[in-house]
């Protein structure tokens, strides 16, 4: 291994560089770990932070007093559900059930 005068480079044949990168291997693969450690906390305080893993949640619900059409929703209303905000949809069923479409609220 010698250094290049012009441009003060390391110059390495092609064996030397082998040798280097096999040495470097472990350091390499050690930082790797933890940084992949550190995503993973990382991802996992987002979540926490944006409660995407509290499977809980709430609609409110109130009847459509604008419903001027038979196929416009019996209910409307907003919720937040694993974290999400949603609009609520619900249709009141023959069967006295009641459906509920979710839509992601947008953000804006």
């Amino acid at each position: 291994m010698h250094i290049d005068p012009v441009n003060g480079f390391y110059i390495l044949t092609e064996e030397q560089l082998r040798l280097v990168l096999i040495d470097l291997t472990p350091q390499i693969r050690h930082d790797v770990e933890i940084m992949t450690d550190l995503m993973r906390e990382l991802v996992k305080i987002e979540r926490k932070k944006l409660g995407l893993d509290d499977t809980n949640g709430s609609l409110i619900l109130e009847p459509n007093r604008e419903k001027n059409r038979d196929n416009a929703p019996d209910l409307i209303g907003a919720g937040k559900i694993g974290g999400r905000f949603y609009q609520a949809y619900g249709r009141i069923l023959q069967t006295q059930k009641v459906k509920i479409d979710l839509l992601p609220k947008s953000r804006g």
